[in-house]
């Protein structure tokens, strides 16, 4: 039987979702940006690998909103952890260790899927000074692809068993359309 869910890429801006997405599926897919708020409305990416489909939702970075469109992409990020089958929660492993999810999303109760605490840019954290982290969590740098194995084994355990919802040769659900807007304001 094959596997196939919805996994949101939630977290603070700049805490390497998009760099995660475009690594897992291969392509430059959601812009990478130092700039906080870079992603705005949700992007989806697919990945099919084996028995598993993974559709990943890059969602813009959980914050307390200032103004309208704060408020808006907040909502696009909620909506993608109320959607979600699995959530691969990201933290910087330099920051360790990583809030509680439903604090830095301001929930009041946790989200109904499973959540895989993921420690990102482990690359820049010298490997004598990485902290111990929990056997459940996964660490990785986008960057340099350490830890994409473990992470994909991890979340294809935690998949539903079900058909696959795209074709195995799809990388993304949006038109060509928006990538090329994202591509000119990157």
């Amino acid at each position: 039987m094959t596997r196939c869910g919805t996994v949101a890429l939630a977290g603070r801006p700049n805490v390497g979702k998009s760099t995660l997405l475009n690594a897992l599926v291969g392509e430059h897919l959601a812009i990478v940006s130092p700039k906080p708020q870079s992603t705005r409305v949700p992007v989806v990416g697919l990945l099919t690998r084996g028995d598993a489909q993974f559709i990943f939702t890059d969602s813009p970075g959980l914050l307390q909103p200032e103004y309208r469109l704060h408020e808006a992409m907040r909502a696009a990020a909620l909506r993608a952890l109320d959607d979600a089958e699995l959530i691969v929660y990201l933290h910087p492993l330099a920051e360790y260790p990583a809030p509680p999810l439903t604090t830095v999303a301001g929930l009041d109760k946790p989200p109904r899927a499973p959540i895989v605490t993921v420690y990102t840019k482990a690359d820049v954290v010298d490997a004598s000074a990485r902290p111990p982290v929990r056997p459940s969590d996964v660490v990785l740098s986008a960057i340099t692809r350490a830890g994409l194995d473990e992470l994909l084994e991890t979340l294809r355990a935690r998949l539903p068993e079900s058909p696959f919802h795209y074709d195995p040769d799809e990388l993304a659900t949006q038109p060509m359309r928006f990538f090329a807007a994202e591509f000119i304001r990157e």
